[in-house]
């Protein structure tokens, strides 16, 4: 609506008004809208009519369409795209849209022919000059009133259009888990857990989780599952996939090899967090949580150095935000904190971060690090386990989450051996490895 009243101001005077480019954003959305009326058609149909005291989400669609439909027919009415065929010349409605244009216009076609014949009569010039003026002021008055139906009809297209976003995002739901439960992945139905019956703590609780984003390189049904319990203290599972990991503190330090996972089980959790409050299932066999106010990350590794910032920076910013704005409902996800500094003072800020959170915010939080000092007694420790079968240089993670700190720490000698460091560089790093060990 903005753009469509900027046309008529943004005319120049005198040059006949607008062009066909400036009122061509009006045309555009009204085919917008007749898109969705026509798609709001398709889903009544493919749904049905809904059974007595179904989701008000199931009429929302239709019922919006049905409102705006009366307005949008009003309005492409007075407008059709063969307005616009030629967008750099001045725009006019179609003949007997607007009878008083079409009068103005007839009367122009006289004088401007007489005009021809007598170019220097004064009375000839005259009834030009007013028929130009009829003929604007006619022109004004048309695109006045196709902005007071658009301006009246504000809030009937903005519920359509909401009503439309979100049924959209909801049946792409629906269309992708279908799609990957047909492949074998696992999805349920959330459990929203009443507080009032857990004292105010937060909670959460997934049984056989697994990202869906993996399925972009494997079937799902070879996607690895784990479980995560933070707050719940150890209630049912149905997952028979891995081990529990259950923390009552609410607060999970996350340890083990590099690309072991630990990323991956991070974005899964939040993902599983984001999903259930939208009203999605869940990618798990089962789950269960309190609402979360915000989910907070720190991920990856970025800087924008034209701004000023290192990298170091911009992961403390990121920690700042979440400590500043958390709060006990929130769910706050912290990936390798620390690293771009001296390892005292990765250590350091990396533990200052977790015991704020855990004692004064008490707020859920996942810390993934390679630090092994950061597993504290008071707080829930995971690592994500190596193939315990394999010969020791030649072990590879599961990607399973196992209860307790990292046995072997995060095996970057291993990792740099599958970079192809040279042998040499290797032997040495070992031995200073074992001898800071």
């Amino acid at each position: 609506e903005p753009r469509a009243g900027w046309c008529v101001c943004a005319a120049p005077p005198g040059e006949g008004g607008p062009t066909q480019a400036q009122v061509a954003p009006v045309m555009r959305l009204l085919e917008g809208l007749s898109t969705l009326v026509d798609a709001a058609a398709a889903f009544s149909e493919r749904v049905g009519l809904a059974p007595q005291g179904a989701p008000d989400l199931i009429e929302w669609l239709p019922r919006a369409a049905a409102s705006a439909s009366r307005p949008l027919g009003r309005l492409l009415r007075l407008f059709s795209p063969s307005d616009f065929v030629d967008k750099a010349a001045p725009f006019a409605p179609a003949h007997g849209v607007s009878p008083a244009f079409d009068e103005a216009v007839a009367a122009a076609a006289e004088t401007d022919a007489a005009l021809e014949l007598s170019p220097d009569d004064p009375e000839v010039q005259a009834r030009a000059d007013e028929c130009a003026a009829r003929r604007g002021a006619a022109l004004t008055s048309f695109i006045l009133e196709a902005l007071a139906i658009l301006s009246d009809s504000h809030a009937a297209f903005a519920e359509l259009v909401r009503a439309a976003a979100t049924s959209d995002v909801l049946a792409g739901f629906g269309a992708r888990i279908r799609d990957l439960e047909s492949r074998g992945g696992v999805f349920c139905r959330p459990t929203v857990l009443d507080d009032a019956h857990r004292d105010g703590n937060p909670a959460l609780l997934l049984c056989g989780a697994w990202h869906p984003l993996l399925t972009l390189y494997l079937p799902p049904r070879d996607v690895v599952r784990n479980d995560l319990d933070l707050g719940c203290g150890g209630g049912e599972c149905e997952s028979p996939h891995s081990s529990r990991n259950t923390t009552t503190s609410g607060t999970l330090v996350l340890t083990g090899p590099n690309m072991g996972g630990k990323s991956t089980l991070l974005r899964l959790s939040a993902l599983c967090a984001v999903m259930a409050q939208l009203g999605c299932r869940a990618p798990c066999l089962q789950m269960a949580f309190t609402p979360f106010d915000r989910v907070f990350t720190r991920m990856g590794a970025e800087d924008m150095l034209v701004e000023g910032r290192s990298t170091f920076l911009v992961e403390l910013q990121d920690a700042a935000r979440a400590l500043d704005h958390a709060t006990r409902r929130s769910l706050v996800i912290l990936d390798e904190l620390g690293r771009g500094t001296s390892t005292h003072d990765g250590v350091a800020i990396a533990g200052g971060v977790l015991r704020y959170l855990h004692r004064n915010t008490r707020c859920l939080c996942l810390f993934a690090t390679h630090y092994p000092s950061l597993c504290l007694p008071e707080l829930g420790s995971g690592h994500m386990a190596l193939d315990a079968e394999a010969d020791e240089d030649d072990r590879v993670p599961t990607f399973l989450l196992r209860p307790g700190r990292a046995p072997r720490g995060s095996c970057g000698i291993a990792l740099a051996r599958r970079a192809g460091l040279p042998a040499q560089v290797l032997r040495r790093a070992a031995q200073i490895s074992s001898a800071n060990e």
